[in-house]
């Protein structure tokens, strides 16, 4: 993956400034343009993104601390943690979905935001 983001001229995320085509300047242990790793009731602020890329991609999963494993089971699951498009009345509610969930978005285009999502009260 790194040889085709070289040889592409694709900036890394370590890199501070872009300079496009220009491969010497990517560390050696660069290879993504847009990439970012969250955890722990992560949430931000409504926001466009103000990057080259107009699209962003997102990857959401819920995972067991102690294994790292994705967690399937719906009785271990956090509650809460949305996805949210204020401006379109449109939000994905990430605790409902289980596994791994893949959303594309106009990421320059659309106001968004994330909400944390909150550890499942145990059942008594």
């Amino acid at each position: 993956m790194q040889y085709c983001y070289k040889s592409l001229g694709v900036p890394s995320f370590d890199q501070v400034n872009y300079e496009a085509k220009n491969p010497a300047n990517q560390g050696a242990f660069g290879f993504a343009s847009k990439l970012t790793f969250t955890m722990n009731r992560f949430k931000n602020l409504p926001h466009v993104d103000k990057d080259a890329l107009l699209y962003a991609l997102g990857w959401w999963f819920q995972a067991d601390k102690r294994t790292g494993e994705i967690q399937r089971d719906s009785s271990k699951q956090c509650t809460g943690g949305k996805l949210i498009f204020p401006n379109e009345y449109f939000w994905i509610d990430l605790s409902k979905c289980y596994g791994l969930i893949h959303v594309v978005w106009a990421s320059s285009t659309f106001v968004h935001y994330t909400e944390p999502a909150q550890k499942k009260k145990a059942q008594h």
